[in-house]
């Protein structure tokens, strides 16, 4: 792994990167497209979708804030043994016209062993170089805010656009452990706004394409999490106002956060691009 602030920077253009390769195409639909009254009745839509892929990243964790009490952008999770994620994001929407309440989470539980190259220091605790460690960690992050729905036509197709603006929890916990030390035990709760976009089109009966983006705004020691996804719904049952839909799609993620402390704690993880298939049903 490289120096800890190139892979920060190359983690976020990258992801950028694959934000307005996401929003540009369809926004480009937007500024051709006229605005048309897309009220719909209200809905409940839940579901829930497993990933799997790449994840990599450091968590500087100090004591207090002090010098000497944490190695510099570690520990990795690569040198945890963790270079591998298995996750899971749950939603529930309430719709009524163009307007939605939106509540949904990532739960990102990761757990790894491993034998250190190097010493490492973290929260004031010493690891030699040479000892076991085993380490679990939660970087679980919970969104809650309002999406507004536009319908465009483009064409025959119908575009839907949905602004959103979020608030997001992060609850933190990690546990570091070895035999001959002490344990690592570190949590806490950071919160932070996203703003964000949703696009759907319907691209045959039952088949739906949509790519998603939210961005972070930053602000003082707020968790800064930037996603996006592009992702295919097919609906394989119908029935009046209920529907199933299976999903497929893949998703970016970046997750950072410095804290304003002398020695800070210092998260940075980059997740995917990982795949995910899911189940997604209205009511």
């Amino acid at each position: 792994m490289g120096p800890a602030n190139v892979s920060r920077r190359c983690g976020v253009v990258s992801l950028l990167h694959s934000s307005i390769g996401v929003m540009g195409p369809l926004a480009l639909l937007v500024c051709l497209s006229a605005s048309a009254d897309g009220r719909v009745s209200s809905e409940l839509e839940a579901g829930g979708a497993f990933l799997c892929g790449p994840i990599d990243g450091t968590l500087q964790t100090p004591s207090g804030g002090k010098p000497q009490t944490t190695s510099s952008d570690r520990p990795t999770l690569d040198e945890l043994g963790i270079d591998h994620a298995r996750t899971a994001k749950f939603w529930v929407n309430l719709r009524w016209a163009q307007n939605s309440l939106v509540f949904g989470g990532h739960l990102i539980r990761l757990s790894g062993d491993a034998t250190l190259d190097t010493t490492l220091i973290s929260q004031n605790r010493v690891f030699p170089a040479g000892a076991a460690v085993e380490s679990d960690i939660q970087l679980d992050w919970y969104r809650l805010g309002y999406r507004r729905h536009i319908s465009l036509e483009c064409g025959s197709k119908t575009v839907e656009l949905a602004p959103s603006l979020a608030a997001v929890l992060f609850p933190f916990h990690y546990e570091l452990s070895s035999s001959a030390v002490d344990d690592v035990d570190r949590r806490y709760s950071k919160g932070g706004i996203q703003a964000g976009v949703d696009m759907k089109i319907l691209v045959a009966e039952r088949l739906e394409l949509s790519a998603r983006a939210a961005l972070p705004i930053p602000y003082s020691n707020s968790v800064n999490i930037l996603s996006t996804s592009l992702q295919a719904e097919y609906e394989f049952f119908a029935a009046e106002d209920r529907g199933l839909a299976f999903l497929l799609g893949v998703c970016l993620e970046n997750i950072c956060y410095e804290d304003n402390q002398a020695v800070p704690n210092d998260i940075e993880v980059d997740v995917g691009p990982v795949l995910f298939m899911g189940l997604d049903g209205r009511f």
